[in-house]
This record gives C-alpha cells, structure tokens and sequence, in this order.
C-alpha cells in the first residue's frame, strides 16, 4: 500500500460532520489501515460521542514523540467543479476535499507507522475527531491521556515551515437590548448601533495593547442580526422602527494569553451601557490559550526541526493541538503540505511532492539513533 493510495483511499471517505454524516468510516478506515501494528503496538479507540472515536497507538507507556492528526473535514462547498469525494490526479497536484486540511498529513502518519513497526522510539499517534467543529476529540484526549512526550508532531497544512507557536481564540456571542422607538422621531437607542460601536471600540482598545511574539490580537465579527423583536425561528423586522435588539457572533485571535472572556464582556457591558443599552446575554463559545512552545530536550529533534524554514507565528491560525500543548506542556511542531490557503476552498489540492518530503522526515524521527 503506498502513501498515495492511502491518501485516496481516506479522500474518498466523507468525514465532514453533519446529521447524516461524521467520522465513524474513516475511522474503521485508519483503523485497519494500522493492522501491520497489531500484535507489537497497543492500538485502542476511545469514545468521544456516540459512534465518534479517536484511535491511539503506541509501542511505548511513555512515548518521545506524538504524531496527532484529526479525522474530519469541513463540508462539502456546492463550489467544486468535480466530485469532491472522488481523487483526481493532475501532475503534482491531488484534488479532494480533505486531501491537504488535513488527509495528506493522516497519510503521512499512517504510512510512518506502517513501515516503522520495529522502532525502538517510543512512539505514538492519536488521529481524532472534531477539530473542525467543536474540539471535542482533543478535549477527550486531554481529559484522560499521562502522555508527556518530548516532541508533538502536529502535520497540519504550513507549506513545510515549522510554526512552534501561534495564536489563541476566543469566540463569543452576544444579545444586547436597546430601545424601540418610531424611526421619524428621532427617539429610541438602535441596538445594532450601539453594539458595532461597542465593539469597534473593543476593537480599539485591544490594538493599543502592545504585540507580543505572536503578533497583535485581532477582531473578526463573523455574523450579525437585529430587530425589533428576536425569536428562536423568526426575526421581526420594521424599517420605520428603531431595532430593540442585536444578536452578535465574534472571535478574537488571541496573542497575549492574560486576555480573559470576563476582561471583553465588561468591557463591551460598559461601553454598550454608557450608548444607553443594555447587554442581556453574553457567552464564551470557546477559548483556546496562545501557544508558545518551548524546546525539545533532544539535540537530535532539534536539528529536524531545523531541516524546514520557521513559519510565521503571527499569520497562521490556531491549532487545538494547543489544549494538550497547555496540559503537558510539551513541546509541538505544526509541519505539513501546502499550499496551505488551499484548505477549506472548493477543489482543495495537496502538493504531493510535499507530502513525499513530509514522509522522509517523518521517517527519520524514528530511526533508532541517541534522542538525549
């Protein structure tokens, strides 16, 4: 079986998550994709919600090194212009949804563990489910895992540079309440008003804060709707009414770890306050702390390390290998194929000639050789 045709294979199962669909197939794929491991490897899977599951392997109770990839997609956009679910091969390039965010890097591990079955390198590999939607496969990992290795492996797409850190994320929503009034009198306080200024305001105060090595924390505000009344299935809107209520998604890309949900929500409460409305609901979606990675204890993982150029820490997005990195804290490298802004858009492609690169030097981390 070649690297290839595991990376066909995994693209042409659908693992995005949704009411019909999620990654219960890809994971018996994987699964029996690792036989060659059985019998020498404890290979066990761990329930994360219903027949959802994570697949742990490894030759050692105290693994060095930890090879994490996760499972699932986003959902197919109606954009591609071939089946999405179906390998197409066009010189160095794969299409299909997954194959670069983030079926290329499963593949790579599977293939490095399938050809490495006699490592003497305490070795592991978690493939989970979930980081695409909720976090929930890491979350169940962290939960339980003793795990403390001296070097996380994470091949997420970076176009093969190394990113030893990037930034948190914080994702908010909130309801904020002003006051209806007959939009000719001039009355009322707009609550779409109130809460674009607050939060461009929130905006403001957040760029005075000086930048660290991971950049500066920035604003998204990803979905906003308001009016006069606001109910589960329906929004009532009068365009001669001032709107009485808005109803705001937003998320911080976090790179001062002091930043907390309570310091935003006051924040936002004050100013929405002083414009004359009222916050009414505020909750923390989730919250995923910066990444500063430190070193590895090994001279040897160092020098593969270095093999790749760093990548840029303040562009990249954040990755939920931090909630273990938080936990352990143990050090961790976000390396894979490219081209990474190919992720997530209609006819995703891998660069295979990165994947090949990506392999070899996953290979060499396990060749039996002095670590520390």
């Amino acid at each position: 079986m070649t690297t290839l045709s595991i990376l066909e294979q995994l693209i042409s199962t659908p693992s995005y998550v949704d009411a019909t669909n999620n990654e219960e197939a890809i994971s018996t794929l994987i699964f029996s994709m690792l036989e060659p491991l059985k019998g020498s490897w404890n290979m066990s899977t761990q329930t994360v919600d219903g027949n959802r599951r994570n697949i742990l392997v490894t030759n050692s109770p105290a693994p060095e090194i930890l090879f994490t990839a996760h499972m699932d997609t986003v959902p197919p956009s109606p954009l591609w212009k071939r089946n999405p679910f179906i390998p197409f091969r066009e010189g160095a390039r794969l299409y299909g949804l997954g194959s670069v965010d983030m079926k290329a890097g499963l593949a790579a591990i599977i293939q490095t563990l399938r050809t490495n079955v006699t490592t003497k390198r305490p070795t592991a590999a978690l493939f989970y489910c979930g980081e695409e939607y909720d976090f929930c496969g890491m979350k169940k990992f962290v939960e339980t895992t003793t795990w403390k290795p001296n070097l996380v492996v994470n091949p997420e797409p970076t176009d093969l540079l190394v990113l030893r850190g990037c930034r948190g994320v914080l994702e908010a929503n909130i309801i904020v309440e002003g006051t209806a009034a007959h939009a000719a009198m001039g009355g009322g306080a707009n609550a779409i008003e109130i809460t674009m200024q607050a939060l461009a305001d929130l905006k403001e105060v957040l760029a005075r804060r000086p930048p660290t090595e991971l950049g500066a924390t920035t604003m998204n505000i990803a979905g906003i709707r308001g009016g006069l009344s606001m109910q589960a299935d329906a929004l009532v809107i009068r365009p001669n009414v001032v709107p009485a209520f808005a109803d705001v998604t937003f998320e911080l890309r976090l790179a001062d770890e002091t930043i907390t949900f309570q310091e935003i929500e006051g924040l936002l409460r004050d100013h929405i306050s002083r414009a004359g409305g009222k916050l009414i609901q505020s909750q923390c979606r989730f919250l995923v702390r910066p990444m500063r990675s430190p070193s590895t204890r090994s001279e040897t993982d160092e020098q593969a390390l270095s093999q790749f150029p760093a990548g840029d820490q303040t562009r990249c997005g954040y990755f939920d290998t931090q909630l273990f990195v938080e936990k352990t804290p143990s050090p961790c490298a976000i390396i894979g194929p490219g081209p990474s802004l190919n992720a997530h858009t209609a006819d995703e492609f891998v660069d295979l000639r990165d994947l090949e690169q990506l392999e070899t030097w996953m290979k060499s981390l396990l060749i039996e050789k002095m670590h520390y």
